[in-house]
């Protein structure tokens, strides 16, 4: 969980290269050691598909939102905060993949992306 967060860090530090190279590892980590609809594997999916919107990697960031996405809702509540996530989340990376390439540069950069951080109890 603390991985999770330390990667906003990194993302909110201007380190998107380092968090596209972790988010995978710290992913496959939380997917080894809890369900699949866990709201932690569910926020670090979310968040890793943001970062990679970010770099311009759509069809990347689509395969990783919407089978988090459906976690989240067969999981926890629909008005969960990331269940509510997920979902803007998709609908920008949708939109900015079914946009011309020539028309979309710097676009996925300029969202109000919304992020998933872990809160420990």
């Amino acid at each position: 969980a603390c991985r999770v967060n330390h990667l906003l860090f990194l993302r909110d530090s201007g380190q998107l290269e380092q968090v596209l190279a972790d988010g995978p590892g710290v992913l496959s980590d939380l997917t080894d050691r809890l369900d699949a609809g866990h709201p932690w594997v569910i926020a670090a999916a979310v968040n890793h598909s943001v970062a990679l919107a970010k770099a311009h990697r759509l069809e990347e960031a689509l395969a990783h939102i919407e089978p988090a996405y459906h976690d989240a809702l067969n999981s926890i509540h629909a008005e969960h905060p990331t269940t509510v996530a997920a979902a803007g989340n998709l609908e920008r990376i949708r939109r900015l993949a079914s946009q011309p390439a020539a028309s979309s540069p710097g676009e996925a950069a300029e969202h109000a992306w919304q992020q998933v951080d872990i809160h420990l109890p």
